[in-house]
């Protein structure tokens, strides 16, 4: 019995000897494939997409349109809308008026302001002051041109000036 066990603890020690002492098989490498292997230096191209700018931020509610934005919002008690890239970044409006409607809280009658450019790339504001509370289905159109059969597109939300998310269907 004595035997079988130490019979059996020396093939042990002997494989695991062996597994620690084995080596991996050399290659020889070719000259050609060495400069392969190395890795070339970063071009423009590299360094651009590297350096690409996260996206922007769309101030207000951000409701989707196409391929880009728009962002709805109230600053200093006015309606301000701005018309945003894929990217999140301002652009011209393809717009030229922007006509909206809500039905305020303390009344029944439907109130309307129409929003004409204002100072900025593709930014949109009213004249018109808007009383709070700052709660209300928002009905957004916008025209575009100045004809009365210009086309147009419509947008319908859940408008909260604390900057909750938008219930946003396009019509």
């Amino acid at each position: 019995m004595k035997t079988l066990v130490a019979g059996w603890l020396a093939l042990v020690i002997a494989a695991a000897a062996g597994a620690q002492t084995a080596t991996a098989p050399t290659t020889k490498t070719d000259p050609k494939d060495a400069k392969k292997a190395v890795p070339a230096a970063p071009t423009k191209k590299d360094e651009k997409k590297k350096k690409e700018e996260p996206p922007g931020k769309i101030d207000g509610m951000a409701i989707p349109r196409g391929t880009g934005f728009i962002g709805i919002q109230i600053v200093n008690g006015v309606f301000k809308l701005t018309a945003y890239d894929a990217k999140k970044k301002p652009v011209a409006a393809d717009f030229t008026r922007v006509a909206l409607r809500w039905t305020p809280s303390y009344q029944k009658a439907p109130e309307r302001a129409l929003l004409t450019p204002g100072t900025g790339v593709g930014v949109f504001t009213a004249e018109k002051n808007v009383r709070p509370p700052h709660s209300f289905r928002l009905f957004i159109t916008l025209i575009k041109g100045d004809t009365d059969d210009a086309p147009v597109e419509n947008f319908t939300v859940d408008f909260r000036a604390d900057g909750a998310a938008p219930d946003a269907t396009a019509k």
